[in-house]
């Protein structure tokens, strides 16, 4: 296949740029995405090598060294204990969500060595084959649990470790999520990577994605070339981030192009919702084509539209925009009796 970019488009011409444009923001914001999966990747490593490998099995050196350790993550350690008899603690792990208790674990301690070790669990036999992570007590626990369980056990005092035993959390689930998330996210992240990239080896603008866009207009390389012709014309006008030409609104956006041809408007207005100031350009197809720009320049594109489609309504109208919704051919009908009435078309010299 003929390399178009070169053959049909110019070289410098203004399709081609933004053929250019799109597809290097196209890859920088990818290979953007690829960092971060990679970087999450990385930093879940540890993590997936428990859930892959399932609990490794702990004796009470394991525990205590893990205990003597300064960095206790939460889902890191995936351990299976087996016959640890389990006392209860007299207290129970109450979760709530706005003040309303939705889960209830009780406490236990497990004998460690000479040492004592919190454990949550629904069942005093988990001791026999228990499973799950361990991770610094918490706060609430340090302050009120292990002092109260001191007063009333004084043979316990500084023999209970600074980790507890979770035996109760659901370890995998957040493997089974950012699986679910990261997998797909990746593939597609490396997919859109490898496609950007194929478009800077081999160049195609009848491929492309901007250029095929077009095809409502025509056969859309026509187009192509007719936009590149007026985008260098003496008429052209650069508006903010627009450029309007004789016969084309032209909006580049990050990855694309908003393409309006002005023979199509048959309405226009400017629309400010929440501080973003848009033209809003209803056309003859039906569809209604938000162009995104500051305040000023708003106005300074539609005073241009109006200049080149002078048929087409201006300005917000509540009823016009009700028949618009009811039935867009009243409107378009409207315009194009207008347009009659304009045999000859308004251009900007």
């Amino acid at each position: 296949m003929a390399n178009a970019l070169s053959t049909q488009l110019s070289p410098s011409g203004f399709i081609t740029g933004q053929i250019r444009r799109t597809d290097r923001n196209f890859l920088a914001w990818n290979l953007a995405a690829l960092a971060v999966v990679l970087a999450l990747c990385w930093i879940s490593s540890t993590y997936y090598y428990y859930f892959f490998h399932g609990p490794l099995p702990a004796d009470d050196n394991t525990l205590l060294s893990l205990a003597r350790a300064s960095d206790h993550r939460i889902l890191v350690n995936y351990l299976e204990v087996k016959d640890h008899p389990l006392t209860p603690a007299g207290w129970t792990e109450v979760s709530t969500n706005n003040d309303v208790p939705y889960s209830r674990i009780p406490l236990f301690l497990m004998r460690v060595g000479d040492q004592w070790m919190l454990v949550m669990s629904k069942r005093a036999d988990a001791g026999r084959d228990l499973m799950g992570s361990v991770y610094r007590v918490p706060k609430d626990v340090q302050a009120e649990v292990i002092p109260a369980l001191e007063r009333r056990n004084p043979q316990l005092r500084g023999r209970i470790l600074p980790v507890l035993f979770n035996g109760e959390v659901a370890f995998k689930v957040s493997g089974y999520v950012g699986l679910a998330l990261l997998v797909p996210a990746g593939l597609l992240v490396l997919f859109n990577v490898v496609r950007a990239l194929s478009r800077t080896v081999s160049p195609d603008a009848a491929r492309h994605p901007l250029v095929r866009r077009l095809k409502p207009f025509g056969d859309p390389m026509t187009v192509a070339a007719e936009i590149d012709r007026e985008a260098s014309d003496q008429s052209v006008r650069t508006v903010g981030t627009a450029v309007v030409t004789r016969s084309w609104v032209l909006r580049p956006m990050r990855f694309r192009l908003i393409v309006v041809r002005i023979e199509d408007i048959v309405w226009a207005y400017h629309q400010n919702t929440g501080g973003r100031n848009t033209a809003m350009l209803f056309t003859r197809d039906g569809k209604i084509r938000p162009v995104w720009l500051k305040k000023g320049t708003v106005d300074e594109l539609l005073r241009l539209v109006a200049e080149r489609a002078p048929w087409a309504f201006t300005g917000f109208d509540v009823q016009r925009l009700k028949t618009w919704s009811r039935g867009r051919q009243e409107v378009i009908a409207a315009a194009d009796e207008r347009r009659r009435s304009h045999p000859s078309m308004t251009r900007l010299s």
